[in-house]
């Protein structure tokens, strides 16, 4: 016996809900990945910004400590004149 068109419609419309359920699925899945990229994007652009203040802020430190040195060694002189 052939089934009725009713029941071809009938499978055919419960097939189209569930592909249409695992489209849906597929989309949050593929919108959550690439949220997850975004994200590590972000992260890895914070972490370089900060590799290069630090580097900065290590540089500078480096700076800074020579002018001190010489300035030091210069009143060291200047005292040893003086005296």
């Amino acid at each position: 016996m052939i089934p009725s068109i009713p029941i071809y419609e009938q499978q055919n419309d419960r097939r189209l809900k569930e592909l249409e359920s695992k489209v849906s699925m597929l989309k949050d899945i593929t919108l959550d990945i690439h949220k997850q990229a975004s994200d590590m994007t972000m992260i890895e652009q914070s972490k370089q910004a900060i590799s290069r203040l630090t580097r900065d802020v290590h540089n500078s430190a480096l700076r800074l400590n020579r002018v001190l040195l010489t300035k030091i060694s210069i009143f060291k002189c200047w005292i040893f004149l003086i005296l």
